[in-house]
């Protein structure tokens, strides 16, 4: 072919082009690239223990609540065991107020004792002190009516010994008058906690202390079935499992990671499409979107843009599967667009990573 066919062909060819982009209808649509993403659930262990038994392995659909695996804790049981015992006991009529009324003022009793030994012992410093302040005063006074004897230096040794002894029996006197102080309200507290029990031995004390008493059980035994329930984790959402990261025998503490689950619930699922800079510019939250699986028969999906990434994703991209089907060498923008009727009762089962193709349905962000 010479030049002139050469040129003429590709005239031609342009004339084509030209022609079609003309033909093209303003709210025609595109399709961008776009791939599946959303959370996946890591379920930790709630309590300490020895991994009893695993139920469940990865790739397998497990629905809201289902047992996962068991933990084995004896400790964690027991508690459990006993404090369903109480309060099956308080709830059925075993109970006896005095035992637990008696602790009490045994325990005042005894904060008394305490006090009045205290003060006793203040006291007994306090009287020792008075007695060493009085001999020093009057020693002090025989050297002042005698100085010629004694000397001045002897005098100024008595003074300093006088005052050395008033200022400890001064700290004696406070200490004393604060024992005193503390025997006093350990004396009413032990009166008021004996005018208690008086009122509670009656019939009616004796049901309003059961009450207290059950409501107490019933606390304790509310926390050791949550403890005991962690023993036993449930799935959190209808989905599959991803990765079990424990076996049998193994043993583990609260918080380590147990197995991940990747949720059907469309709530948790979302797209990540890339579309042009121009077209991304012209996109809104609240955009509707058409979401084409190719994978899976060309499952046809919608949604709605939830959010425009602030940055773009430059070229050149990683080499990889999802990279190479790429043919824009423009800058891409990162879309994020919901999933909003996802039967995954009635549709193929989506699985994170898929790739996916987008079309912007506003005739605004589709036009050239």
């Amino acid at each position: 072919m010479n030049s002139k066919k050469r040129i003429g062909a590709g005239v031609a060819v342009l004339a084509l082009l030209a022609a079609a982009l003309l033909l093209r209808e303003p709210g025609s649509e595109q399709e961008y690239n776009a791939r599946l993403d959303g959370r996946i659930f890591d379920v930790a262990a709630k309590a300490p223990g020895l991994v009893k038994k695993v139920d469940v392995q990865g790739d397998m659909f497990v629905s809201k609540d289902f047992p996962l695996l068991e933990l084995d804790n004896p400790e964690i049981i027991r508690e459990y065991d006993q404090a369903r015992s109480s309060l099956i006991a308080i709830s059925e009529g075993s109970f006896a107020p005095g035992a637990s009324m008696n602790v009490g003022i045994g325990e005042f009793e005894a904060r008394v004792a305490a006090a009045a030994d205290e003060e006793a012992l203040a006291k007994k410093e306090a009287g020792r002190l008075s007695v060493a302040l009085a001999e020093a005063s009057f020693s002090r006074r025989k050297i002042e009516a005698n100085l010629n004897a004694h000397g001045k230096d002897k005098l100024a040794h008595a003074k300093m010994l006088e005052e050395t002894l008033q200022a400890s029996l001064d700290e004696a006197k406070a200490r004393l008058e604060q024992a005193s102080l503390n025997r006093f309200r350990a004396e009413q507290d032990l009166n008021a906690v004996k005018e208690q029990r008086r009122i509670l031995s009656t019939p009616q004390g004796t049901e309003a202390l059961r009450q207290v008493e059950l409501e107490s059980a019933r606390n304790k035994f509310a926390a050791s079935e949550e403890r005991v329930g962690g023993l036993r984790p449930l799935s959190p959402v209808d989905g599959y499992v991803l990765d079990v990261f424990v076996k049998q025998g193994v043993k583990v503490a609260a918080g380590d990671r147990l197995l991940s689950i990747v949720p059907l619930d469309p709530e948790f699922l979302w797209i990540t499409a890339f579309f042009d800079e121009k077209t991304a510019a012209r996109l809104s939250p609240g955009d509707e979107c058409g979401i084409v699986f190719n994978a899976l028969d060309g499952l046809v999906l919608s949604g709605k843009v939830k959010s425009i990434r602030p940055a773009t994703l430059a070229f050149p991209l990683p080499e990889d599967g999802f990279s190479a089907n790429f043919g824009n060498p423009e800058n891409l923008v990162p879309v994020i667009v919901s999933i909003d009727d996802y039967d995954p009762a009635q549709m193929p089962q989506l699985r994170l990573g898929m790739t996916a193709m987008v079309t912007p349905k506003s005739g605004e962000a589709g036009s050239e």
